[in-house]
């Protein structure tokens, strides 16, 4: 006898959409020897604002486009296609306080490779005082957001 799971669509179980995006970049870094070590948080929200029609496999193959695209290390909103729906980038506004400060870290996080202390000198800040900002705006190592 076979047993029919049914998996609602990707746009009823949208939380699962960052761990989801977290494995096809693990997939895709592997597959591709690339680098990619994040998703920007205005990224993921223009994700998680998609309807996903074509579910999971449509995430892959947006995913994979933002790996032929990006040429850092973080994937951006620019980085995703332009046919992901009709919400205009006008509707994400600058980010600004706590969030553009985590932004900042993670860019300067990316560009040193992870390493800590090119990173501080990038933001002419002490290794501690980096630790300390990473610890206040939960940055964590992208090893430590492994499935």
């Amino acid at each position: 006898a076979t047993t029919t799971v049914h998996m609602p669509p990707l746009r009823d179980r949208i939380e699962d959409l960052p761990l989801l995006v977290e494995c096809f970049r693990t997939q895709f870094n592997e597959r591709l020897k690339r680098n990619v070590r994040w998703v920007s948080d205005e990224a993921l929200t223009y994700l998680q604002s998609h309807s996903w029609p074509g579910n999971v496999r449509e995430l892959e193959n947006v995913m994979e486009h933002c790996f032929q695209v990006v040429t850092g290390s973080i994937i951006t909103r620019s980085c995703l296609p332009a046919v992901l729906g009709s919400t205009p980038q006008a509707a994400f506004p600058p980010r600004i306080g706590l969030d553009s400060a985590r932004q900042e870290l993670l860019e300067a996080l990316a560009w040193a490779g992870w390493n800590k202390a090119k990173a501080a000198r990038k933001l002419h800040i002490s290794r501690e005082t980096l630790y300390r900002r990473m610890q206040k705006h939960a940055v964590l190592e992208p090893d430590e957001y492994r499935l």
